[in-house]
């Protein structure tokens, strides 16, 4: 954005939004766009679904591809605009969108920024981004407070009667193994039964890799853990 400006100034034409527009355009045509960049940084996370990247990413990043392009077109009425256009101005005024547009807290406005850090990462490794616009940015973020259910929470909870067999039984039964096991809700979906096991001592318990950090857990699982397995799963008779 500067730089289209100080180009304008530079050659005496007029710094309107129209001439900056038309800047915009013939930059889109000339060179990488926005969108061609996202789109090509998406394919590559896409192909590694499952390895070091999970389906719940990709949402991440489609989410706030939508609210890039959704900034583009209500501050310049283009569709897309060239990655080598995306300067310090253009992230000061991107965020300001977040936040008053869009209504990001803190936090998430963070996220956001990040991951379109990372999309232009991608495109500087490609060659396609000459500069990166983040060199001076700070995102910023502010201290958050986990809150812990309390043993009378999670046993009113369980003693919840809800329709059986219905969706909101299973999200309820579903929150319970996570309190139960510590699992995050991405790693309690893929979670199979060849991931349990049977120690010497007779217990059984869960060991697997956790999907963000790659790091192996061992997990003991209490009766009340592997209650919620046995009604969702056919376990081996070894298991029983």
């Amino acid at each position: 954005m500067t730089a289209i400006k100080n180009e304008l100034r530079i050659k005496g034409e007029p710094l309107s939004l129209d001439a900056i527009k038309k800047k915009f355009t013939k930059k889109t045509l000339e060179n990488k766009t926005v969108l061609t960049l996202y789109n090509h940084f998406l394919k590559s996370i896409e192909a590694r679904v499952g390895l070091t990247h999970s389906i719940g990413t990709i949402k991440h990043y489609k989410s706030n591809k939508a609210k890039l392009l959704n900034y583009i077109k209500t501050a310049y009425n283009i569709d897309d605009i060239a990655v080598d256009s995306l300067d310090y101005e253009f992230l000061l005024n991107y965020e300001a969108f977040l936040a008053n547009r869009c209504k990001l807290r803190t936090n998430t406005l963070n996220k956001a920024m990040k991951r379109l850090h990372t999309v232009i990462n991608h495109g500087i490794k490609l060659g396609w981004v000459k500069k990166d616009p983040f060199i001076n940015y700070k995102g910023k973020t502010e201290p958050t407070q986990r809150m812990f259910l309390t043993l009378q929470e999670v046993q009113r909870l369980e003693q919840l009667k809800l329709e059986e067999n219905s969706t909101l039984e299973m999200y309820r039964d579903v929150f319970l193994l996570l309190t139960y096991t510590g699992l995050s809700y991405g790693d309690a979906t893929k979670l199979k039964m060849s991931d349990i096991f049977l120690n010497n001592n007779g217990k059984k318990f869960i060991q697997k890799q956790r999907g963000k950090t790659k790091q192996s857990s061992t997990i003991l699982l209490i009766p009340r853990a592997l209650n919620i397995i046995n009604k969702y799963a056919v376990l081996p008779e070894s298991l029983r």
